[in-house]
């Protein structure tokens, strides 16, 4: 299903900032990794993206093509990350089929056991809005806001920036209660100077 353009990338660039290139993305078929692959696509690059299961990769690949007209994606699956044999035919295959490779966003994550178990206890014990409250934004980030900082950093806007970890999360790396659940609202557990009581180990606060 094509998706609005609103949806993954914002109207400050330029159509065909990306012409003649070719991304190669490893998770390519996933919610975030696809909206990069996308706004790139959007802007000009051809692609290729890498998964584990073939069907939902090469069914991704053919509805990120819908992004720009003569749009070459790529879908490649049982590629296995942890092989290096397994990302090198992937890797020869886009070179043979889009020339070459300017572009890499190299995403894998090993599996988390018992997650759904984890998410009911997480959402039982935490309070509702509670973690949105603590984003000094005062909102999750939406995948577009991702895409866009991947746009930067593949133009020749980010051409100097390197060795960097660029941070998108509205702020909330600088509150330790940004992911906590515990219901500190931001600004305001930094200002009102009371300690968090209760938890053992931890020192009153300062403030």
């Amino acid at each position: 299903m094509s998706l609005p353009k609103s949806a993954y990338l914002s109207d400050v660039w330029r159509d065909g900032i990306f012409d003649n290139k070719v991304l190669f993305c490893t998770g390519g078929s996933g919610t975030v990794c696809s909206a990069q692959v996308r706004a790139m696509v959007h802007l000009g690059a051809n692609a290729c993206i890498v998964g584990r299961n073939v069907e939902k990769t090469e069914q991704m690949a053919r509805d990120i093509a819908t992004a720009r007209p003569g749009a070459k994606v790529i879908g490649i699956g049982a590629v296995d990350v942890r092989s290096i044999d397994s990302l090198k035919n992937a890797v020869d295959r886009c070179v043979k089929e889009l020339g070459g490779i300017d572009f890499v966003i190299g995403q894998g994550r090993r599996g988390w056991p018992f997650k759904q178990c984890c998410h009911r206890g997480m959402r039982r014990l935490a309070k509702k809005g509670a973690d949105q409250s603590a984003i000094p934004l005062g909102r999750y980030g939406t995948v577009k806001e991702i895409a866009d900082a991947t746009v930067y950093l593949f133009s020749d806007s980010g051409n100097y920036v390197t060795g960097s970890t660029i941070v998108v999360d509205g702020g909330a790396w600088r509150t330790q209660s940004g992911r906590s659940g515990l219901g500190f609202k931001y600004p305001d557990f930094l200002l009102s100077g009371e300690g968090i009581t209760g938890v053992s180990g931890m020192k009153n606060s300062k403030l």
